[in-house]
């Protein structure tokens, strides 16, 4: 089964994503913040996708997304960012840093992750 691993804050957000992705036959897990994120992308079973929120306290999203993509053991999860930040410098830093795509989340449904997360991974 293919798991993925939700890297948001937004306690809100865990809950409507976790859903949907477990109702679409998804296993998943929830961290809380950009530092167990790291720690949980790390950890075996891996994640076979990643989706990642920017604007998280302490450590940021695009911090994670670094240092998921330096770390040997992370370098080839695919990650898809899920923020309401869509300013164009920080859109271009993350696929500069290696994320797969860039969704702003008010303008999505949640089943488009779900649809994007089948593309990365070639599940069409």
């Amino acid at each position: 089964m293919t798991k993925v691993l939700i890297i948001d804050d937004d306690a809100s957000m865990q809950t409507l994503y976790l859903r949907i992705f477990e109702l679409e036959g998804f296993t998943t897990e929830v961290a809380t913040g950009g530092a167990e994120g790291l720690e949980k992308a790390a950890a075996s079973p891996q994640p076979d996708v990643i989706l990642l929120d920017m604007m998280m306290p302490i450590v940021n999203g695009l911090e994670v997304l670094e240092k998921l993509k330096k770390n040997d053991a992370t370098s080839h999860i695919p990650v898809i960012v899920m923020s309401n930040y869509s300013e164009l410098n920080i859109t271009t830093r993350a696929t500069q840093l290696g994320a797969r795509a860039y969704l702003v989340k008010s303008d999505i449904e949640p089943i488009d992750a779900v649809k994007n997360v089948r593309w990365v991974l070639g599940n069409k």
